[in-house]
């Protein structure tokens, strides 16, 4: 499609990247259009290396990224509000980078592996206790 639009200048089409840390470090901003979606891995990495996202607003999208705070969700098939929220962002460089900040926070916060691993420990231990003492 983007040889038939006529915009291959403006993309690079990789299949498999080695090192996709590279590729992180001299973007702008990351864009996810999905119409389907779990906890996407590509927002979560972009958000730890503090690229505002501007995403689509399904499956656990809107669990990762805060509207107006860590990028821009917009509704699936939204091309036009995609477009300009990346535009908005490309336009105001101190936004992105406050965005960017904000998005590794979060990624700190809410989502890192120790984290996730000791809420999941503190899960089980609670269920574990529940039906233990249920029986």
């Amino acid at each position: 499609r983007v040889e038939m639009a006529g915009i291959e200048d403006f993309f690079m089409l990789l299949e498999e990247v080695e090192y996709p840390q590279h590729f992180y470090n001299i973007a702008y901003l990351s864009l996810v259009t999905s119409l389907y979606e779990g906890l996407c891995n590509f927002i979560l990495e972009s958000m730890s290396f503090e690229l505002p996202v501007v995403a689509t607003s399904v499956g656990g999208n809107p669990e990762l990224v805060v509207n107006g705070k860590t990028g821009f969700l917009v509704p699936p098939k939204s091309p036009q509000e995609a477009a300009e929220k990346v535009l908005f962002l490309l336009d105001n460089p101190d936004i992105a980078k406050r965005f960017g900040r904000a998005a590794r926070e979060r990624i700190e916060e809410k989502f890192a592996m120790e984290k996730m691993v000791r809420g999941y420990q503190d899960l089980y231990v609670r269920l574990y206790h529940k039906f233990t003492h249920a029986v």
